[in-house]
């Protein structure tokens, strides 16, 4: 059975208000409908979406050192990263998951 993919909850707030023929309602469908297809193909191809995993791992890490880079520079925006990498977590797990919110198998 092909995979089921929920429409995305990730522009609920963005389509508030609107009619179903409003133009804010057909891109909140033309961006579900692109967040499924991307979602199936990271699915149907485990080589692109370990290569897509690593990639986000060096933007990590690359972050991590100009966070770093930041704090010695100003010791002042430590807590200001620190909340900034709390808001990161929720996403980053979402992103770095192999199975995406909305899907199931």
């Amino acid at each position: 059975m092909p995979s089921q993919v929920q429409p995305s909850k990730a522009l609920a707030h963005f389509d508030r208000g609107t009619t179903l023929n409003s133009p804010r309602s057909a891109l909140v469908n033309e961006w579900d409908e692109y967040h499924m297809d991307w979602h199936r193909v990271l699915q149907s191809k485990p080589a692109l979406a370990a290569e897509y995993q690593q990639l986000l791992a060096e933007i990590h890490a690359q972050g991590q050192k100009v966070d770093a880079a930041m704090i010695q520079a100003d010791p002042k925006v430590a807590p200001i990263l620190a909340k900034i990498e709390a808001m990161r977590k929720p996403v980053a797990a979402a992103v770095g998951s192999s199975t995406k919110p909305g899907l199931s198998k």
